[in-house]
């Protein structure tokens, strides 16, 4: 048989040949020797014949599978004695394959033959490029072919495109700055392509190795000097950006071309200032949390916890990196750059693409993807600060910083702007007064917000500073702010202030300041009146509000460590064995920030409803707002050894909400809303495919995706009570007014296993159904109109279940 293949004998199946790579990984058959004595030329002057002169389609689709069969084989006979196959050979090759097959065919399926021919000879092409000189001439054949081809190519001919364009770049040593721009040309055209099918995610390997064309250094390196290119490669990447909110494996392809970029060429790498763009959009970008984007995510991880026996996880298998690792190769990127101007790119393109980011203008200010947003904003700002120009960063602190933190809703970002501003008012003494002169007024009036921002930030700077200058700062800070504030007649002020006097007491003691004893008298006494209240230990108070300014300016510390420590929300954090994992040891060389430490015995573990939290009410002014959480659906702290945003579990009732009734889509998206929010168990329609309907869509807003539903016809709702529930136990309760309907309230105890009909919007249940109901609830109205919606009924029935049993 194997003699056969290498004669190309037309009587051997064509699935033998589709197999061939199978049978040639047994070295048994196939050997050293064995492919030492293997002359190739006459089977490719044999091949070559075939594809130029077939005129048969059937014929050609064998001839297909045997030529991708002697591809293989170059690979293994490449460096042979006898290895005669030359590039001029192959693009002659390349121009007359399948030339004389009829230009219409029945076969609706031939394309892929085509396709599977022009990847082959690409493929051929890529293979001899490296046993011989590039010349000029051959270059500009090769690009010539490449541009002709994207017209008619499919999967294979573009893979084989993309991979031919890499080979030359690396080969060809006087590749010119215009020879880029026609590759790039080439590049836009596959793109082109790429996106009018929608990025196919089978493909996976192709957009990988596009990226990697995309990103190579021979463009990156040109693209410094030539703007030109750089806006034509960051338009393609920020393309590559948008489309990967829904796709996986992307990201993590593009920014590790960057971060090995950076690694190989650091000093061309800062003179890049095109990539600081890309590396904030990269940042800025907030990927789906629909579950079916994340599912396979918790399916790996499953499988591989009690299945997998390799080395590798399933997801790292079919995906490559984990998703979050793009985020730890910007953040690695950033935090390794030494030029302030590369810096003050990212400074810039932030706040002067404000219509784009909403850093100081949210759209909307308490939206959790937004704060998300603006955390990553500010975490990459905080990144650079300490190499930003000093008169630059007076500038954005006074235009942009300082007056945001008065309207930040988010305590998560106010943080990173008091960090900012912390670090500044330590390292300029003339910026510390310029601050302290800006918030005179609104300390002066006692605004609660204002106290929290300038009393955290003083203290922060406080411990940085040597022992004599603490004592004297402290020591004024105390008999201007924290003693009057201590008393204020304002709740949050005052208990602000009198928790922060405790942490300032034990700054003293541990550090042993030199504190007039009246003053360190009446902190004592400040700090045990406030031990004393009835209402101690339901606001956080001590170390839990503070960090190091210095000490936590790390990569573990800005992205999430410091958040951790001083908030009980949810934090998308990286933690510090994700960075040792995925970076490399030259990558963790050349960082400018060093990795840091977790601090676990520091995080915040209560949970939200066990106690009050200071920062989340410190904002209630006018201007400001709880930060609103509820379209967080999925948990998005990290895990060391996963980036899993998953659901909590969540245990729902034994519920059964009968809307089939219910004949309007708004108000059957309504009830579903509802009922995933109270946890019910289940929900039925007459139709399920109501889902998919706008109306039904624009009231749910994503709970279908979360809430059970059941499919039961109307003419089927009789049968299902009678048949199934009723034999599962199920007390059947009607919300109708009927002349035996009982009254809902407080007395009227819910079995477990119940189910609730619902009836239609204008004529209620029928009389057939009321006949199998148990038991109808009535909802006592004493207004004039006596009729409520559908929807908010539904609302106080199962709302009424949920206080008993969920």
């Amino acid at each position: 048989m194997v003699g056969s293949m290498f004669q190309l004998d037309l009587s051997l199946d064509s699935s033998i040949y589709q197999c061939s790579e199978k049978l040639m990984s047994s070295k048994i058959l196939f050997s050293y020797d064995f492919w030492s004595k293997v002359e190739l030329f006459p089977l490719f002057a044999k091949l070559a014949d075939r594809l130029c002169r077939v005129t048969d389609p059937v014929l050609a689709k064998q001839y297909a599978e045997q030529f991708s069969f002697f591809t293989r084989c170059v690979t293994e006979c490449l460096y042979n004695e006898n290895f005669d196959i030359t590039v001029s050979k192959v693009l002659k090759l390349s121009r007359g394959v399948l030339e004389k097959l009829p230009s219409s065919s029945r076969d609706k399926t031939f394309y892929k033959t085509k396709d599977k021919v022009y990847g082959s000879t690409m493929n051929l092409l890529r293979q001899v490029i490296p046993l011989e000189q590039v010349n000029f001439t051959t270059k500009e054949s090769i690009l010539e072919y490449c541009f002709e081809i994207v017209d008619r190519s499919e999967y294979y001919s573009h893979l084989g495109n993309v991979q031919l364009l890499s080979t030359l770049l690396k080969e060809y040593t006087s590749i010119t700055v215009e020879d880029c721009h026609r590759i790039l040309q080439i590049i836009r055209l596959i793109w082109q392509e790429l996106i009018k099918d929608r990025l196919v995610m089978k493909q996976r390997d192709l957009h990988h190795k596009f990226i990697q064309l995309l990103m190579s250094n021979v463009f990156l390196k040109f693209s410094i000097t030539d703007k030109i290119l750089a806006d034509d490669i960051f338009d393609i990447a920020s393309q590559i950006i948008d489309n990967s909110s829904v796709r996986k494996s992307l990201l993590p392809t593009l920014f590790k071309c960057v971060s090995d970029y950076q690694v190989e060429n650091s000093e061309s790498f800062e003179k890049a200032y095109w990539l600081g763009r890309l590396l904030v959009k990269g940042a800025f970008l907030y990927q789906s949390d629909d579950s079916i984007f994340l599912m396979d995510n918790v399916l790996a991880r499953e499988y591989d916890k009690y299945f997998n026996m390799g080395d590798k996880g399933v997801y790292e298998q079919v995906y490559g990196w984990p998703e979050f690792c793009y985020r730890i190769w910007i953040k690695a990127v950033v935090s390794s750059i030494k030029s302030h101007q590369f810096a003050l790119t990212l400074w810039d393109y932030i706040l002067a693409n404000d219509q784009v980011f909403h850093l100081i203008q949210p759209v909307k200010r308490t939206d959790h993807k937004e704060q998300w947003k603006r955390l990553q904003l500010l975490a990459l700002m905080l990144s650079t600060l300490d190499i930003m120009d000093t008169v630059k960063l007076k500038y954005y602190m006074d235009k942009y910083l300082l007056p945001r933190i008065f309207k930040e809703a988010s305590p998560l970002c106010r943080v990173y702007i008091e960090w900012m501003i912390s670090l500044m008012g330590y390292k300029h003494a003339e910026f510390r007064t310029y601050f302290q002169e800006s918030f005179r007024e609104s300390v002066q009036e006692q605004h609660p917000m204002a106290i929290s921002i300038y009393e955290r930030s003083v203290v922060l700077i406080a411990k940085q500073m040597p022992r004599v200058q603490e004592s004297k700062l402290l020591t004024k800070f105390l008999v201007d702010v924290v003693v009057p504030s201590a008393t204020s007649n304002r709740a949050l002020t005052r208990h602000f202030s009198s928790s922060m006097a405790g942490v300032i007491l034990n700054e003293i003691t541990a550090k042993r300041l030199e504190i007039p004893p009246v003053l360190l008298s009446a902190l004592e006494n400040i700090d045990k009146v406030a031990q004393m209240a009835a209402s101690y230990g339901r606001f956080r108070s001590g170390n839990a509000m503070l960090w190091d300014i210095t000490d936590d300016l790390t990569l573990s510390g800005i992205n999430g460590g410091v958040l951790l420590k001083i908030s009980d929300r949810e934090i998308d954090a990286i933690y510090e064995k994700s960075w040792k994992k995925y970076l490399s040891l030259d990558q963790r060389s050349i960082l400018r920030l060093p990795i840091g430490h977790d601090q676990p015995d520091r995080w915040v573990k209560e949970k939200r409803n066990t106690k009050i939290k200071l920062d989340a009410y410190a904002g209630r002014e006018e201007d400001s707002s709880m930060l609103q959480t509820k379209s967080g659906v999925w948990s998005t702290v990290m895990e060391t050894d996963s980036n899993i945003r998953a659901v909590s579990n969540i245990k729902r009732s034994p519920l059964i909400v009968l809307a089939s009734l219910v004949d309007k889509p708004p108000n059957i998206g309504g009830i579903c809303r509802l009922c995933d929010c109270l946890g019910a168990g289940w929900m039925t329609v007459n139709d399920i495919n109501v889902k998919e309907r706008t109306e039904f869509l624009s009231v749910a807003v994503t709970a279908e995706r979360w809430m059970p539903i059941l499919e039961v016809n109307v003419d089927k709702i009789i049968e299902f009570l009678r048949l199934k529930k009723k034999k599962e136990g199920y007390t059947l309760v009607g919300l109708e007014q009927t002349d035996n309907s009982v009254e809902l309230n407080s007395e009227l105890k819910f079995p477990e296993k119940s189910l609730i009909v619902l009836g239609k919007e204008k004529n209620g249940i029928p009389a057939n159904i009321l006949d199998e109901l148990d038991i109808c609830v009535i909802i006592k109205q004493t207004g004039v109109v006596r009729s409520m919606n559908i929807q908010t009924a539904t609302a106080v029935i199962v709302q009424a279940y949920s206080a008993q049993h969920c």
